[in-house]
């Protein structure tokens, strides 16, 4: 008898062209060759992207961190949006992931097509619940495929705070995939009555790496589309029809201005970095001057409220020592 496994797939989401990719696949905009198109009417969309595209996503999540920090008590830790990185590798500053996409699905033939979208559904109040407080961009049941599943587009932004909690996930064991797969079977998969996945469900050669071909394929082509139809827009006395020529010129310049973006945020970090020394000395000068003040000042305590107060009290004691020193004739 031909073991059923509960199957779950884990990719982190590192750029927009990868977000607006998988939005692009999961909403047939592109049409993959494994897509049976007469049956795509039965996908159930549990939860459709609701914004433009992932750039779009991101300066949404940057104003409501900056209006959510106007509004936090002082001695609250402001949010911020997460700082790019430097590659190990290549380098250059890249930024973190700041969502992931989930794969549900199971054994081919383990369950019947009601039973699946049980299942699947089940699925997605699991990683609601898992994730408790982040925001989904998308879910869907694709039901035109050979095997019914579940794709998941899960942010690390924490809608309630307004801010990315991809540490504090981490740091819970929230983010790996074994516990999550571990937790999934106690809480879903078991009841029914699917294996846990160990990893040699099916053969990388046969559907991983052609899976991996084929999401490649698709992404290349909706950069292409993206590309192309910027220039038209831009362009239509001079490139009625988009075409190769016009495209890698769009790439160099779009290459050119990423590297502007890089050092600019790299100065930006510098700043950043500053700013945090800068507060930390401020704020030792305001302790030091309160000290100043109950030693030397203790009749005007009520008089210096701040740094600026002590200064302009300190100039005029240094104004009365001069003074005398200074003749007439002077």
């Amino acid at each position: 008898m031909a073991k059923n496994y509960a199957t779950i797939r884990q990719e982190k989401v590192r750029s927009s062209s990868a977000a607006d990719g998988l939005d692009a696949h999961n909403e047939r905009i592109i049409i993959s060759e494994n897509v049976r198109e007469e049956l795509s009417h039965k996908n159930i969309h549990i939860l459709k992207p609701t914004y433009k595209n992932y750039d779009s996503w991101i300066e949404t999540k940057k104003e409501q961190i900056r209006e959510r920090n106007k509004k936090r008590k002082p001695e609250e830790k402001k949010a911020r949006f997460p700082r790019k990185v430097k590659d190990k590798k290549t380098k250059m500053m890249k930024q973190l992931a700041l969502s992931q996409e989930f794969i549900f699905g199971h054994s081919h033939d383990a369950l019947s097509e009601k039973m699946s979208i049980a299942y699947l559904k089940d699925a997605h109040n699991f990683i609601s619940n898992w994730f408790d407080g982040c925001e989904i961009l998308s879910s869907v049941i694709h039901l035109d495929e050979k095997t019914p599943h579940l794709h998941m587009h899960v942010s690390y932004f924490d809608e309630t705070d307004c801010r990315f909690v991809q540490k504090e996930l981490s740091h819970l064991g929230k983010t790996k995939i074994d516990n999550i797969r571990l937790a999934f079977q106690k809480e879903v998969a078991d009841k029914y009555g699917l294996l846990k996945q160990d990893g040699t469900v099916v053969p990388k050669d046969e559907h991983q790496t052609k899976a991996n071909v084929q999401i490649g394929e698709l992404k290349t082509e909706l950069a292409k589309i993206v590309h192309a139809e910027a220039i038209e827009l831009a362009n239509p006395e001079i490139y009625p029809e988009p075409h190769e020529g016009a495209i890698n010129a769009l790439k160099e310049d779009l290459d050119m201005a990423e590297v502007k973006l890089v050092e600019k945020d790299a100065q930006i970090v510098d700043l950043e970095d500053e700013i945090i020394e800068l507060d930390s000395f401020y704020q030792k000068l305001v302790s030091m001057s309160k000290s100043v003040v109950a030693l030397f000042y203790p009749a005007k305590k009520d008089e210096i409220a701040d740094v600026d107060d002590l200064i302009e009290v300190l100039k005029a004691d240094a104004v009365k020592d001069i003074e005398p020193q200074i003749s007439p004739s002077e």
